[in-house]
C-alpha cells in the first residue's frame, strides 16, 4: 500500500483518526527506506507498522468512507447514509424519519467525526 498526502486514518478499534499532512525527511527514515507519515490526531505509523501490512490501520481517500451508523459527524447521530444519483457520492444521513427526511451532511462538509466507539469511552455511569 501506498500512503498519500490527505489520506485518512483509522484504528481498527476505531479510537484514533487523523489526516496524512505530510511525511518525515530525516536521516533515520531515510536509512530504513520509510518515511513515516506525519499524522494530524494521535496516531504514530512505523517502519514496523509496515513491515506487518498495516495491521493496526485502515486508510480511506475520502472522510465519509471511515464513517459507521452511531458514529457522530459535525455534532449528529449518523443514523443512514445514502447516494446522491447525480454525482453517485455517499452521503452521511442523521434524524432519518419515516418521509425519507433528515440532515443530510455531504462528504466536503464534514468538520469532525467522533466515532461510536470513542463517544463510548468518554461516558460516565452514574450509579
Amino acid at each position: 500500500m501506498e500512503l498519500k498526502v490527505g489520506m485518512y486514518v483509522i484504528t481498527n478499534d476505531r479510537m484514533k483518526i487523523g489526516k496524512i499532512k505530510g511525511f518525515c525527511t530525516c536521516e533515520m527514515c531515510e536509512k530504513r527506506g520509510f518515511y513515516e507519515p506525519i499524522i494530524d490526531g494521535d496516531i504514530i505509523i512505523t517502519d514496523y507498522d509496515k513491515s506487518r501490512g498495516f495491521h493496526g490501520y485502515k486508510f480511506y481517500d475520502n472522510p465519509i468512507d471511515l464513517i459507521e451508523l452511531g458514529d457522530y459527524v459535525n455534532g449528529y447521530l449518523v443514523t443512514g447514509f445514502n447516494y446522491q444519483y447525480s454525482s453517485n457520492k455517499k452521503v452521511v444521513f442523521s434524524n432519518v424519519r419515516l418521509d425519507g427526511t433528515g440532515i443530510k451532511i455531504p462528504a466536503k462538509d464534514i468538520k469532525s467525526i467522533v466515532t461510536k466507539e470513542q463517544f463510548e469511552s468518554m461516558k460516565y455511569e452514574v450509579k
